[in-house]
């Protein structure tokens, strides 16, 4: 937010005052910041609360791997040849991070 304000006077400088389009962008703009974003901020505080700090660093692992995946099965992207081995070597490490940290729990 804060982000935002700061570059509010730079982009009145350089593209002016926006025309508002009418409610259609309103719309699509609070949608955005419902779903997407306040939706996504709950999750990550409940995963953070239940499964710890180390395991949310661990997941982020795994986003360029759902992204590419998704890109496949939705858009019909061509998957690239080292995508299994990258998803193996992922899902490896977070096996093994998990494996030490049950252990330790008991």
């Amino acid at each position: 937010m804060l982000g935002g304000i700061i570059l509010i006077p730079a982009a009145l400088i350089i593209d002016g005052v926006p025309h508002l389009s009418g409610g259609v962008a309103f719309v699509g703009l609070a949608y955005l910041a419902i779903f997407p974003t306040a939706i996504a901020t709950i999750l990550l505080t409940v995963l953070v609360r239940r499964a710890g700090p180390p395991f949310l660093s661990l997941v982020n692992y795994q986003v360029p791997v759902w992204a590419v995946a998704i890109g496949a099965i939705v858009l019909d992207e061509a998957l690239p040849g080292h995508f299994l081995m990258a998803l193996a070597v992922i899902l490896s490490g977070l096996f093994i991070a998990q494996l030490g940290r049950r252990r330790q729990a008991e």
